[in-house]
């Protein structure tokens, strides 16, 4: 099972079909904004947020070339453009995400840069969380830091797929 499988299966065996919203860090070609699109309708809004903004010397998709970025982030426009009425995406910096948002989500997603000071910035959207949805995110047990921070933040609370992926009720 995918990473993509996992979050939206947790999204229909989690919440059913109640409406409900929900942020992305970490677009990147829009893959899995679109699948929860075509999958779960019930997700009336979700909030995909991405530079697409080369860094020197940074690991992940944050270190590709500009170049690159950009075609990703034509991708994912193209990819999300038939979904405007229920996706906003937001072309900045997580930490400028976080400083604009308002309100409060049923889920979010984290697969974004995944280096430690910013996994451990990008965990503060929990406090976007609506009691009874969750935060989770990709690469638990493959990257490092990243595992070590959630798993020392969420403890015995923290659940995880065969895909890598983690989540944690609210």
């Amino acid at each position: 099972m995918n990473h993509h499988e996992t979050v939206i299966h947790l999204l229909k065996t989690h919440f059913g079909d109640k409406e409900i919203s929900g942020i992305e860090i970490g677009t990147g070609g829009g893959a899995l904004p679109a699948a929860i699109m075509l999958l779960c309708p019930n997700v009336f809004s979700l909030i995909t947020i991405d530079p697409y903004k080369h860094k020197d010397k940074v690991e992940f998709e944050a270190g590709w070339p500009q170049e690159r970025l950009d075609a990703t982030k034509a991708e994912a426009v193209r990819r999300l453009s038939v979904h405007k009425d229920r996706i906003s995406m937001l072309h900045i910096e997580s930490d400028a995400a976080f400083d604009i948002l308002k309100g409060h989500y049923d889920f979010i997603w984290i697969d974004g840069n995944h280096i430690g000071e910013q996994v451990i910035k990008d965990l503060r959207f929990e406090k976007f969380v609506k009691p009874g949805g969750f935060i989770g995110g990709h690469d638990f047990g493959q990257v490092h830091p990243l595992t070590e921070i959630i798993k020392e933040k969420y403890g015995d609370k923290l659940n995880t797929g065969g895909d890598f992926s983690w989540w944690v009720f609210v």
